[in-house]
């Protein structure tokens, strides 16, 4: 025969489903702020990666295309690049290093996107820390995955 449970062992029950129900709460809370302070990190890396990026400029001046680096350190494999509405893709420019502090670099000669409508017109780099990066001249930025930072050094393309 079994016997009745009392009052108070009901009570404890319920009071136990509540306080593990709270436990579980709170940890699922815990794993949820864990996240959100790696996104944030994360976030924050990435900003500081494109902080230099972000102070390298592309413009146009008269038949002049201005390579600008305004950030406090080099930046190097600088290469700019042309491709025309046919979609060839000409190398202009090649400069091993650019210097800092207001340093640019000019391509006399370049060929107007008045002229070539559709033409674009992007500059390749590698940042002080190794990361490669892509300017357009709309000033779309763009980081370059690893495999994908060209060098001429390396044989993979060849300045004409």
């Amino acid at each position: 025969m079994q016997q009745q449970p009392i009052l108070v062992d009901t009570v404890t029950s319920a009071w136990d489903i509540v306080g593990t129900m709270a436990n579980a709460l709170a940890g699922l809370g815990a794993v949820g702020a864990l996240l959100i302070a790696a996104l944030a990190y994360r976030r924050q890396v990435e900003d500081a990666r494109a902080a230099q990026a972000s102070k390298v400029v592309l413009y146009f001046q008269g038949n002049d295309v201005i390579i600008e680096n305004c950030s406090p350190t080099p930046i190097y494999d600088v290469q700019l690049y042309f491709q025309l509405p046919a979609g060839r893709i000409e190398l202009g420019l090649y400069e091993q290093c650019l210097g800092y502090g207001n340093s640019r670099k000019t391509y006399s000669g370049a060929p107007s996107p008045v002229s070539f409508p559709g033409m674009k017109i992007w500059v390749t780099f590698v940042d002080s820390t190794g990361h490669g990066w892509q300017r357009y001249l709309d000033g779309t930025l763009k980081i370059l995955p690893k495999d994908k930072v060209r060098r001429p050094s390396q044989g993979r393309l060849r300045q004409k």
